[in-house]
């Protein structure tokens, strides 16, 4: 996957209860869904305060791993849509490159325990991985990428 100036790894919880109500739907965004918008995950609450650099992000859905980015820029900027007949507001949106956006075999929260022991359950707090276990997520996710292409 290369270095590419990753300066944190962070793990993401996608919305179940109001934008995605099954990990098909994730995994359309994550494919395709994305892309269409110019790599602009638009967030409602919190963002995330991003340091220098590119913050690789694990995307979280239904206590596993489902895929991964790399965010480059995090926006603050209001912004409305309409979903299912009602007007659902945002704070800003998360900027990734959408080339770095990928699906991959689900990873579980032990697997990825075995790799940072300080990784807490999945819940829906955005948690951070030791920086100093890039290589091993890097080399976890190649694999699972591979498994999920050829599955």
């Amino acid at each position: 996957m290369g270095d590419l100036g990753i300066q944190e790894i962070r793990i993401l919880p996608m919305d179940k209860k109001e934008a995605f109500q099954t990990e098909q739907e994730v995994r359309a965004f994550l494919s395709h869904g994305l892309a269409e918008q110019d790599g602009k995950y638009y967030y409602r609450k919190r963002g995330i305060v991003l340091h220098k650099g590119y913050t690789l992000i694990l995307f979280q859905y239904n206590n596993t791993i489902v895929g991964f980015g790399i965010i480059q820029n995090v926006v603050k900027q209001k912004y409305s849509e309409v979903l299912n007949g009602r007007t659902v507001e945002y704070h800003g949106y998360f900027q990734f490159i959408p080339e770095s956006v990928h699906n991959i075999a689900q990873i579980s929260w032990k697997e990825l325990k075995e790799i940072d022991k300080n990784i807490s359950a999945f819940s829906q707090a955005k948690q951070y991985i030791d920086i100093e276990h890039r290589n091993q997520i890097y080399g976890l996710l190649f694999k699972k990428q591979i498994a999920y292409l050829l599955s």
